[in-house]
């Protein structure tokens, strides 16, 4: 366990809060429990994210409070970056050294580009709700509903519902310290699961159309293009979580998923293991990184080219 107590000494007067850009459930839910904690402890704070919080936990405290943008001119006591490995994932209006004292991170990813002043990392945490509960503890808060569930959301979304094999006693000995004090894991679920919308299912029709199989069935792949946003009226985040249709398949080992960049010829990865090839080791060679059963990068290339492309470096790394 992590010694939170140095880092509880950066929770006081004004303070920003965010996570790496296109938040997941720990992301989001990391943030805003952390949000809650240092309301408690006195500070005041700006949460930020460049990209959106997705509307379905909009019932979490603090929602309707983040920003997409920061004031140029504002001065922060510290600067809290949740739940990423790298500074290139940040948003782009993080507060350079001029306009902060201290850059604390706090993540539990495995492949990593350090960036803070001080860093508090556990990889073997199972999220970053996990090392935000812990925190809580260690500064003499108590959980609270909105602790609570913001932590679920955090902690349940990272472990695909506690199914996972990073769902570790550590991670259930935390989970039911939530449950006790006010965590809805019903509410949670819905909002992360049963909350999609008309436009969801049609990108999702016409991405599992992409599907190929390769490496007698142990790879399989998706992708996304802009042609397909229009035709279904989502954005590009709605295809979050695309990439776990194709690795539930019988006997595939590695799934991966294409979308466009935001320039040109740029491609990102989102790549998914069940848990027997690691697949950070396979986003660190097109620069990115992430967890063994989890991880991403960004690359120049057209779809076609990468597709062939990261087909070809599993297969060499794997011996498939």
């Amino acid at each position: 366990m992590i010694d939170f107590s140095s880092c509880i000494e950066f929770i006081k007067g004004d303070i920003l809060i965010t996570a790496h850009r296109h938040p997941d459930g720990d992301a989001m839910g990391s943030v805003l429990a952390l949000r809650e904690i240092a309301i408690q402890l006195g500070a005041n704070v700006v949460v930020y994210s460049q990209d959106p919080f997705d509307e379905s936990i909009s019932f979490l405290s603090g929602f309707a409070d983040i920003v997409s943008h920061v004031d140029k001119n504002k001065f922060f006591d510290a600067v809290f970056v949740l739940d990423c490995g790298s500074k290139k994932l940040v948003g782009e209006d993080l507060p350079d050294s001029m306009h902060r004292k201290s850059l604390v991170v706090i993540d539990h990813h495995s492949t990593r580009d350090p960036f803070g002043d001080i860093e508090f990392v556990d990889s073997k945490a199972s999220s970053c709700g996990l090392l935000i509960q812990e925190l809580c503890l260690q500064a003499g808060l108590n959980l609270n509903r909105d602790i609570s569930l913001a932590l679920w959301i955090a902690s349940s979304s990272d472990t695909g519902s506690f199914r996972y094999s990073s769902t570790d006693p550590r991670t259930m000995y935390y989970a039911a310290q939530l449950l006790e004090n006010g965590a809805d894991p019903w509410l949670c679920a819905k909002a992360l699961y049963e909350s999609n919308p008309p436009e969801r299912m049609k990108l999702l029709g016409l991405v599992l159309s992409t599907m190929q199989i390769r490496h007698n069935g142990k790879t399989a792949s998706l992708y996304v293009s802009n042609s397909m946003l229009d035709e279904s009226g989502a954005d590009m985040e709605t295809s979050s979580g695309f990439v776990n249709y194709v690795r539930s398949i019988r006997g595939v080992e590695i799934a991966f998923i294409l979308r466009p960049g935001d320039d040109e010829n740029l491609v990102k990865v989102s790549f998914r293991s069940t848990g027997n090839f690691p697949v950070d080791k396979i986003a660190a060679l097109f620069g990115g990184g992430g967890h063994p059963n989890a991880a991403g990068a960004s690359f120049q290339c057209s779809i076609n080219c990468a597709m062939d492309k990261v087909f070809d470096v599993i297969g060499e790394t794997y011996g498939w």
